[in-house]
């Protein structure tokens, strides 16, 4: 079977400069995908020929969102396409779906930025494990990962609110949500604030988004 391809979809850096995060690429490689770079500085649209390539899609960190970012976003949802969104990209995923009622604008985490006082901000060591996190029993994470784990950390926003049909996976020891998912027989959709690329017993999470986005081509 060929392997999925999977679109990484690339963000901007603080000097306007495209990215795309190698640690993800070699997750999704690690984890048996094909992943492809979606970058676009030309009328911020990307076309669906290039869209339609993709099996899956992943929202990789970021400094800011970006209106392609949201396009590409809106596609993969309205084409059933499973969607992994990291720090930013959980932030994206948030934002768009606030219009179906279904989860609250990104919000600053009302702490101040040190990492003595915010166990969310250490940017220092990507894998640096900065705090732990609770797991929902009903969520995905929990048949991989039990009900509680360590994770790293590096952002200063947060989703403020979850409803359904999105749940909340995990939460940090604070209250903050820390991952949010969608996930039934037509949907995958999962959300996190930390940065599983970075941290090899954190391979689960991109083996089971693989696994999904298989099982979606042999339904199709």
């Amino acid at each position: 079977m060929m392997k999925p391809i999977i679109g990484i979809v690339s963000s901007i850096n603080k000097s306007d400069n495209i990215t795309v995060n190698d640690a993800c690429v070699l997750a999704i490689e690690k984890s048996g995908g094909e992943p492809i770079a979606l970058v676009t500085k030309q009328d911020d649209i990307i076309g669906n020929n290039i869209l339609n390539m993709c099996d899956g899609f992943l929202f990789q960190g970021g400094y800011k969102m970006e209106d392609y970012q949201l396009k590409i976003l809106e596609y993969a949802y309205k084409n059933k396409k499973p969607i992994l969104g990291i720090c930013l990209g959980i932030q994206l995923i948030a934002t768009f779906f606030e219009g179906f009622g279904c989860l609250s604008r990104v919000a600053d985490i009302d702490i101040k930025v040190d990492i003595n006082h915010n166990p969310h901000e250490s940017i220092e060591n990507k894998s640096f494990l900065a705090h732990k996190i609770y797991i929902d029993s009903n969520s995905f994470m929990y048949s991989l990962f039990g009900p509680e784990m360590m994770v790293n950390s590096r952002h200063i926003k947060a989703v403020t609110k979850v409803n359904k049909p999105f749940i909340v996976s995990a939460k940090a020891e604070d209250g903050i949500i820390e991952a949010i998912e969608y996930i039934d027989k037509e949907n995958y959709i999962v959300g996190m604030q930390f940065h599983p690329e970075d941290i090899p017993e954190l391979k689960p999470i991109f083996d089971d988004f693989v696994q999904r986005i298989n099982l979606n081509k042999k339904s199709m």
